[in-house]
């Protein structure tokens, strides 16, 4: 009786010891999910990432609507900050190949585009907020948590084990989200001026469980507008899906210096 009384105290004591363990472990949340990426992605020096979308716009100036998709992968370097982008863009029923370098030099952003076996190069102005981006999607959702949602479950994500944030952000809060497609949408309309005050992003954001990287991050917009006057145009559909496929496995990007020589400076008029 004795020995049963003992062995029955040393298991009460031991689910009190868990209980215990259990209550002192931090509870995992959006906020504290979103912080541990930031810290995770602070010290990259590269990433690789594969891109689709889907898009239809409504143009009045034409007479119609348009829809494009897009595949692309992505390479990125942070320091020093450079981009290469290729894949495939399909828009009124032709599908071509593309490619893209940017890059900084002196006080300049240098793009790179090369498309039916041509090259052009637009310069703009350096400004390093507009590319320093790569932690600005969290600001953007830290700022709207009470939108955000933590699934309870986990869920396998390629063979990683992932948690899901989800959720909807609306006007100003979307534009890091955006990255750089405010200044590709103004350039295909002539106009960079996009009207975020009745834009809506529903998206759902994968992050891997083990080191708190970003595995993917799944959007889908409404409410955009890019232009004015009759050369407005309407995104009537938008949706995206960026996939993180590696981290810190580029050591540089450089433009070739075939296409360096052979690119055409594109004016504000082309």
């Amino acid at each position: 009786m004795r020995k049963s009384m003992i062995s029955v105290f040393t298991v009460c004591l031991l689910i009190v010891g868990l209980m215990a363990g259990c209550s002192s472990e931090s509870k995992v949340t959006a906020e504290s999910l979103l912080k541990d990426v930031q810290n995770s992605t602070e010290n990259l020096k590269s990433m690789e990432s594969h891109t689709t979308m889907d898009m239809s716009m409504d143009m009045p100036a034409l007479g119609g609507s348009i829809d494009m998709a897009m595949e692309m992968t992505m390479s990125t370097t942070m320091d020093p900050i450079a981009n290469y982008m290729q894949g495939t863009i399909t828009l009124l029923g032709q599908t071509m190949d593309m490619e893209n370098y940017t890059i900084v030099e002196g006080d300049q952003i240098l793009t790179y585009t090369g498309m039916l076996d041509e090259w052009m190069v637009q310069k703009m102005p350096y400004d390093e907020a507009s590319v320093n981006t790569l932690d600005t999607a969290e600001d953007d959702l830290l700022k709207n948590l009470d939108s955000l949602t933590l699934a309870e479950q986990t869920e396998d994500v390629n063979g990683t084990e992932a948690y899901i944030i989800s959720g909807t952000i609306e006007g100003k809060d979307v534009e890091n989200l955006m990255g750089s497609m405010e200044s590709v949408l103004g350039s295909m309309t002539g106009d960079g001026s996009m009207d975020m005050s009745g834009l809506s992003v529903e998206f759902r954001y994968a992050i891997s469980k083990n080191d708190k990287l970003p595995l993917y991050m799944d959007m889908s917009f409404s409410g955009m507008t890019v232009g004015e006057g009759d050369e407005q145009v309407t995104i009537s559909n938008l949706s995206m899906k960026m996939e993180y496929t590696a981290f810190d496995s580029i050591d540089a990007i450089t433009v070739p210096q075939d296409v360096i020589d052979s690119a055409v400076e594109l004016s504000d008029d082309m």
